[in-house]
């Protein structure tokens, strides 16, 4: 799982070089477009206009595709993020287990050493009177 998520967010990050800028750019040729669009509509120039329809599409088809990327590469970085977090909260579950059993360990080696000591002494005293 984990490699599947690193490999993902790879070519994600690969995939999605796109930034605000990006955006912004793709969004000013789009304005660009349509003015030179609107201007062949005036003057009856129906092939630019188809031409120029086209590659408006292909602008489109781009600045979706960069959309797409740039969501994916969110979406893996959330997942990644949530990933990490639950094996913190499980790693920190199972230290604190492995606590109460080092815990209850020692406190049952020392009733064990206090009882031992406890006979000695019995014994030790027993031998003395």
């Amino acid at each position: 799982m984990k490699k599947v998520i690193s490999i993902l967010a790879v070519v994600a990050a690969l995939g999605a070089f796109t930034t605000a800028q990006a955006a912004e750019s793709c969004a000013a040729k789009e304005a660009a477009l349509q003015k030179e669009i609107r201007i062949a509509q005036q003057y009856g120039n129906y092939y630019k206009v188809a031409g120029l329809k086209k590659h408006w599409l292909k602008l489109k088809l781009i600045a979706l595709t960069q959309a797409f990327w740039l969501m994916l590469r969110n979406k893996l970085l959330s997942l990644r993020r949530n990933w990490l977090k639950n094996v913190r909260i499980s790693l920190k579950f199972r230290l604190t287990c492995v606590k109460h059993r080092l815990k209850a360990k020692l406190i049952k080696l020392s009733n064990i050493s206090v009882n031992w000591l406890r006979s000695r002494l019995t014994c030790v005293k027993s031998r003395l009177t």
